[in-house]
């Protein structure tokens, strides 16, 4: 839940309790959601979860986020992973067909669910992806190959010549190699 607030207002966690579920956070302050809107951009947030997951929707909505896009928009419920959301590479696909319904310039992020506990992946990959040595190896690799599947679709849409792409993990599981 720290990444968002960090990504889009350049606040990391202040305290043992994360900034996004603070009373603060739904204060307007600088963030790239109302500093772009002036240069014509629009903004939008993707995320394959509940609407409500997190606290990523009442935040983004408060800073002038545009548009929100969760689980209650996504058309084909049959893609749920049975525990967070939608698997990543259908999500990731509904994503690229969705910024081509958008006007540019804009400003425009997904945030993935396959890589948190407890790591599922579409069942027609069991075999594809090796195990490692903690269970969270085969949904990275899963979410690698929906990526690369993203960026094969994504080459081939008009706004791709005009997009920077930023990839940031949102934690790390530091703390998961010593659990096993």
């Amino acid at each position: 839940v720290d990444a968002i607030p960090a990504i889009f207002s350049g606040i990391g966690r202040l305290s043992d309790k994360a900034f996004i579920h603070s009373p603060k956070a739904q204060k307007k302050r600088l963030a790239l959601t109302n500093v772009l809107r002036p240069y014509g951009y629009s903004t939008h947030f993707f995320h394959g979860a509940n609407n409500e997951s997190m606290g990523f929707r009442p935040y983004l909505m408060s800073q002038g986020l545009d548009k929100y896009y969760g689980l209650d928009e996504y058309p084909k419920k049959e893609n749920h992973d049975g525990h967070w959301g939608i698997y990543d590479e259908e999500y990731y696909q509904y994503f690229a067909s969705c910024l081509d319904t958008i006007s540019q310039p804009f400003l425009s992020a997904v945030f993935s669910l396959s890589s948190h506990h407890p790591y599922p992946i579409p069942d027609r990959y069991k075999n594809k992806f090796t195990d490692g040595v903690i269970p969270l190896h085969k949904s990275i690799q899963y979410t690698d190959y929906a990526l690369e599947q993203f960026f094969k679709a994504a080459r081939l849409k008009p706004w791709y010549d005009n997009t920077i792409f930023f990839i940031t993990a949102d934690h790390s599981a530091k703390n998961m190699l010593h659990a096993y």
